[in-house]
């Protein structure tokens, strides 16, 4: 049988010439015996190869390739050209001609002559460091390789950690030196992780900031600590050496070693689950991922789905509950507090819970609008009986910043036929006000338009002496956690007692909240106060339940 020719290696190149402009990738063709190279024209332009065609291949080759990557390229063409293997399949990094260097992948099949010698290497090259393969900023790898080392790594909880790092605010720095020193930044921090690396470790860049470090010698959390304490250090010697242009830091997500095998979509997850707990625990930290956290944050985000969709079923579940604020000296309620309640599956859930996702989401505006018209549509029947009748409403400085419709406000009084000052408005989280003149001119504003305004909370971290100046008040509402240590201690009693003389003499009224025994409100009454708020008088009860027992006239005896 005639053995079949194999075609010479100018005889390919006339012919894959043509594919040349084509084609994204780089083709090439590597004359095994006669030591011969040909590859894209565009190669030669992109890359410091001597020519497109050239002889004395492997020495060659040491003009271009990264010095790290050269060994592992001539092993590997030594196992092709010998026959040793039929596939040539490599990883890399080239050097342009701008001097920077860039992630490609060469791949090439082996054709032997008639008689079996190795003849050939047909072959293509692409550039792989734009996509999720490699990054040509960092020089290092990227989320696929990652995710092949996972794959590959099926018992990898029972080898080491898996440490997920994020640059704090880089787009603070991009804004204000430009993109190009924000990607020094990330390439002078990988070569930070790089420098950390300890045997058998591997780093990766993923999206945007962020880089992950693989650890496979069954290392644990002391060592993951330790790393990235390393990190931070060597960071900031770097930024003193630069005279503190640019400082920044990186907060960093942890898994350890146990007994649960995790996937692959189960290791991304919990990596960036943990990053964000880091930042969101005030970065630059390292968060240790934690299974009752994510269980939390799970549930969170339910909650979250399932208001939205209250909020668009016409705020099925919410309701407006109340509880009135009583004059001690006579025991008549004289207004009361409107507070947000929520019902799921039948069970309140606790407002803490609730209004720091509405904030969040910004579903605060929607459903501060409906408090409103709850408040004013109970109001309005309550003075048909008292037609002095005050209710208070919650808005904190987040409602303000997210967009509080104010003019929706005064709309909705007109509808139900009240004047403004029959709404007193509670300024929770007041302790914002100096740092936001938004928020500032808002307060005021509502106050001129004849509102009450009371300091909610006093005697929190939010509310302190200097908002009583600057807001000047009608109300300071004492903070049950105050009123307990109020009960508690001589020292705070007298503080307390202190504090109501102080707002008498700038005609400020006092509300003192948390009373919830009859020896609770002996004792806070020798005080003076003006208003007493507790479950002594009332727990919180629906605007309905409320309204019967006035109608009863039973509310307070």
């Amino acid at each position: 049988m005639e053995k079949k020719k194999i075609p010479s290696f100018d005889e390919c190149v006339s012919i894959v010439k043509y594919f040349y402009d084509s084609m994204y990738d780089y083709i090439f063709l590597y004359d095994i015996e006669n030591d011969e190279y040909e590859i894209s024209y565009k190669a030669y332009k992109k890359f410091k190869l001597p020519s497109n065609h050239f002889k004395n291949v492997k020495k060659n080759h040491k003009l271009y390739v990264y010095a790290e990557y050269y060994p592992l390229l001539l092993n590997d063409l030594d196992l092709v050209t010998s026959g040793k293997k039929n596939d040539h399949n490599l990883v890399y990094r080239w050097i342009g001609r701008d001097s920077k260097t860039y992630w490609i992948n060469c791949r090439g099949n082996l054709i032997r002559d008639e008689n079996g010698k190795p003849k050939l290497i047909l072959g293509c090259v692409n550039e792989i460091g734009n996509d999720n393969f490699a990054d040509n900023i960092t020089g290092l790898l990227g989320e696929e390789p990652f995710k092949k080392c996972l794959k590959e790594n099926q018992n990898l909880d029972n080898n080491g950690y898996i440490m997920k790092i994020g640059v704090d605010d880089l787009r603070t720095i991009n804004e204000h030196y430009g993109l190009e020193y924000g990607n020094a930044v990330l390439k002078g921090l990988a070569n930070i992780i790089r420098q950390s690396l300890l045997i058998n470790q591997n780093v990766y860049r993923l999206k945007n900031d962020e880089f992950v470090i693989i650890d496979l010698n069954k290392r644990g959390l002391n060592e993951a600590e330790d790393q990235y304490e390393r990190i931070r250090k060597e960071i900031s010697r770097t930024i003193v050496e630069r005279k503190y242009e640019g400082i920044y830091t990186v907060s960093a997500g942890l898994i350890v070693p146990n007994k649960e095998k995790r996937s692959v979509s189960a290791v991304m997850r919990d990596l960036e689950f943990s990053l964000d707990m880091a930042k969101k625990k005030g970065k630059n930290q390292l968060y240790l991922y934690n299974k009752d956290d994510y269980k939390e944050f799970i549930q969170r985000t339910h909650l979250i789905q399932v208001l939205n969709k209250a909020v668009e079923n016409d705020f099925a579940g919410f309701d407006l509950y109340f509880q009135p604020i009583v004059n001690h000296n006579t025991g008549i309620a004289l207004g009361a507090e409107a507070l947000l309640r929520f019902k799921l599956d039948d069970e309140f859930v606790a407002p803490n819970k609730i209004i720091p996702l509405l904030e969040e989401t910004g579903l605060i505006i929607a459903v501060g609008e409906f408090i409103i018209k709850r408040a004013c549509l109970f109001l309005n029947q309550v003075r048909k009986y008292y037609p002095d009748y005050r209710v208070s409403i919650n808005i904190s400085y987040i409602q303000i910043l997210k967009g509080f419709d104010f003019i929706s406000f005064f709309d909705i009084l007109r509808e139900y036929n009240l004047p403004n000052d029959a709404i007193i408005v509670e300024l929770t989280e007041s302790g914002y006000l100096e740092n936001n003149e938004l928020v500032n001119k808002a307060w005021k504003g509502l106050k001129s338009n004849g509102f009450g305004i009371a300091i909610d909370d006093f005697g929190t971290g939010y509310s302190n002496i200097h908002n009583i100046s600057m807001l000047n008040p009608n109300i300071i509402k004492i903070d049950k956690t105050f009123t307990d240590a109020a009960l508690n201690s001589s020292y705070d009693f007298e503080l307390l007692r202190n504090l109501i003389l102080m707002a008498h003499e700038i005609n400020t009224y006092v509300i003192v909240e948390g009373i919830e025994t009859k020896d609770d409100l002996l004792r806070i009454i020798s005080l003076n106060p003006d208003f007493i708020q507790g479950y002594y008088y009332s727990k919180p009860i629906s605007g309905f339940e409320y309204l019967q027992t006035i109608k009863a006239k039973q509310l307070i005896n």
